[in-house]
């Protein structure tokens, strides 16, 4: 998802994950190996991909648990089921979030890039002095996918 060739296409919504992902994998000696999810890919259009994420977490209330990002203007989700109902400003999500996207409820902006910034991938300006990951207090972490909330 992350290669900026496929990351493109999911960005103009030519390309969507599908309903399979595999997880567990059989090894010839029959045990089962556990690995990364591993997607299907379709531009198929499919049910679940115009279902609304059920967002219950307020901004206003909650505000203390989204910390902004030193180097980007957007504020910082950890888990996506804990995008904030109430936010209408940029907002970075995990990945994963992708499985979950509903291009009527939410737009994609573009993805943290660990390669550096590059203003057609990342989609936000670049606000810091030195690494383009999004970073919070100075650490870095993992890459995120830059959402904004269409309905507010």
């Amino acid at each position: 998802m992350s290669y900026k060739e496929v990351f493109k296409l999911i960005k103009e919504n030519k390309l969507w994950i599908g309903y399979n992902c595999a997880r567990h994998f059989k090894k010839p000696d029959g045990s089962l190996f556990e690995a990364a999810r591993s997607y299907w890919y379709t531009n198929l259009d499919i049910a679940k991909r115009h279902d609304d994420m059920i967002l219950y977490k307020s901004y206003k209330v909650y505000k203390d648990e989204y910390p902004k990002y030193d180097n980007y203007d957007a504020i910082n989700i950890d888990r996506a089921e804990n995008i904030p109902i109430d936010y209408k400003n940029v907002m970075g999500v995990p990945i994963t979030f992708l499985d979950k996207f509903n291009p009527e409820q939410f737009e994609i902006l573009g993805m943290s890039s660990s390669a550096g910034y590059d203003e057609e991938i990342v989609g936000i300006p670049f606000i810091g002095d030195r690494d383009a990951r999004p970073l919070i207090d100075g650490k870095n972490i993992y890459a995120r996918v830059f959402i904004k909330n269409k309905r507010i």
